[in-house]
C-alpha cells in the first residue's frame, strides 16, 4: 500500500520490496511490517504481513488512516533528529492482537531532498516464552551493558562469550533484564514480588504442607515429652535435703579429720571442724603430690603433734580429693590404754581360773 502522490520509480521500488519481503516473511507466523517514508517524493510505502483486510469494515479506514499518520509523524520527528540514525521504539502492542512488537527506524539523508527513512515492526513472540505475561516486558537500550568504547564489559560475559542476564530489586518490583544479540537492546521482565511469591507458594505448596506437618509433629513431641517426663517434686527436694544434712552430720561427728577439696577450682566442698582447725596450717597441694608417691599416706607434724594424712582421689570427679587427718598421738595413747586394759582383763581371766582351781 502506498499513501500519498509518488513517481513511477517509487511504486517500482515497493514491488521489489515486497516480493523480497514476501520471500523473506512469507514462512512467518508472526506479523512483520515495512514502512518506507521516501525522501523524493514525500510518500510513504505500508508493506506488511499483518491481515489488514480482516478487520472490521466500521473500524478499517480509520485504523489504517490512522495508523499511516500516527508512523509518518513519528518518522518526520524522527528525521529531525540529526545526531541519531537508527533509534528503537518501545514495546507496542497490536489493536486488534495479544502480540507485542517494537520497532526500528533507519535515516538515509539526500543532498536536496527530504531524509529517507525506513521503519521495521518486528513482533518480539519469537524471544518470548508462551508461559511468560508479555504485558510484563519492558524494551530498553543496552547502553547501560557498554563500556566507554562501546565494547561489551567483561563482567558482563562468561565463559561462552555471551551476555549474562542480571537481575535487580526496584521497589516491589523484581526486573530481570537479558540484553539482546546483535541488537544494541537489552529485554527486561518485571514481575511483582508478592505474586512471584504466591507462585512459588503454589508450585511448592506440598513441600510446604510437609514441613509445616513434620513442624507439627515435632513440637508436638516436645510437649509430650516435657509433660511426661519425671520432674523433681517437692518430696524429692525434702528427700535431697534429708541426705545432704544427714551426710552433714556423719562428717561433723566423725573422730578424724576430714576434707574434700576439688583443685579443679581450688574449692572446698566439705570438711569438719577437726579439718577446719589444721587446714591453716596445711599445703592441700603440696600433701597432694607427696601423697601420689607413698601410696596415698604420709605423716605430717603440726603444732608438734603428729598427724596420719590418707588421700584418696574421687572417681567421678578425678581433680575431687578425700583427705583423712588422723592424730597420731592420741591413737599412741588410745593403743596403750587398750593393751593396759587387755593386761587387766587377763589378769581378771587368772584370778578366776585359779580361784576355780582350788575350789576344786
Amino acid at each position: 500500500m502506498i499513501f500519498g502522490s509518488h513517481e513511477s520509480a517509487t511504486y517500482s521500488r515497493a514491488l521489489a520490496m515486497s516480493r523480497y519481503l514476501d520471500v523473506l516473511w512469507g514462512a512467518e507466523n508472526n506479523n512483520f511490517t515495512l514502512y518506507y517514508l521516501n525522501g523524493s517524493d514525500n510518500s510513504l510505502t505500508l508493506i506488511s504481513t499483518q491481515p489488514l483486510r480482516e478487520t472490521n469494515p466500521r473500524f478499517r479506514d480509520s485504523y489504517i488512516s490512522l495508523l499511516v499518520d500516527s508512523r509518518r509523524n513519528e518518522m518526520l520527528q524522527q528525521a529531525n533528529i540529526l545526531d541519531e540514525r537508527e533509534s528503537f521504539s518501545p514495546l507496542r502492542k497490536y489493536r486488534f492482537l495479544n502480540d507485542y512488537y517494537f520497532t526500528q527506524r533507519m535515516i538515509f539523508n539526500q543532498p536536496g531532498h527530504l531524509a529517507t527513512i525506513i521503519a521495521f515492526d518486528l513482533p518480539i513472540n519469537d524471544i518470548i516464552p508462551l508461559n511468560m505475561a508479555r504485558a510484563n516486558f519492558v524494551l530498553n537500550s543496552a547502553a547501560e551493558l557498554n563500556t566507554a568504547d562501546g565494547s561489551v564489559d567483561d563482567d558482563d560475559l562468561d565463559g561462552a562469550q555471551t551476555p549474562r542476564v542480571y537481575s535487580r530489586m526496584n521497589g516491589a518490583m523484581l526486573e530481570i533484564t537479558a540484553p539482546l544479540s546483535n541488537a544494541p537492546l537489552s529485554m527486561t521482565y518485571r514481575v511483582s514480588l508478592i505474586s512471584l511469591a504466591l507462585d512459588l507458594l503454589h508450585n511448592n505448596l506440598w513441600l510446604v504442607l510437609i514441613d509445616l506437618l513434620l513442624i507439627a509433629f515435632s513440637l508436638l513431641g516436645i510437649y509430650l515429652v516435657r509433660k511426661n517426663s519425671p520432674r523433681p517434686n517437692i518430696d524429692m527436694v525434702q528427700q535431697l535435703k534429708s541426705h545432704q544434712t544427714l551426710g552433714q552430720e556423719v562428717i561433723a561427728n566423725l573422730p578424724l579429720g576430714l576434707l574434700i577439696y576439688n583443685f579443679s577450682d581450688n574449692t572446698m566442698v566439705s570438711s569438719n571442724k577437726i579439718a577446719d582447725h589444721l587446714l591453716p596450717h596445711l599445703s592441700l597441694q603440696k600433701i597432694a603430690n607427696l601423697a601420689e608417691g607413698h601410696q596415698g599416706v604420709i605423716q605430717a607434724t603440726v603444732n608438734n603433734e603428729v598427724y596420719e594424712i590418707r588421700m584418696f582421689k574421687s572417681q567421678l570427679s578425678p581433680q575431687t580429693w578425700l583427705f583423712q587427718l588422723l592424730d597420731q598421738d592420741k591413737e599412741v595413747l588410745v593403743n596403750k590404754k587398750l593393751q593396759q586394759a587387755q593386761r587387766e582383763l587377763d589378769k581378771n581371766h587368772e584370778a578366776q581360773y585359779s580361784t576355780i582351781s582350788n575350789r576344786s
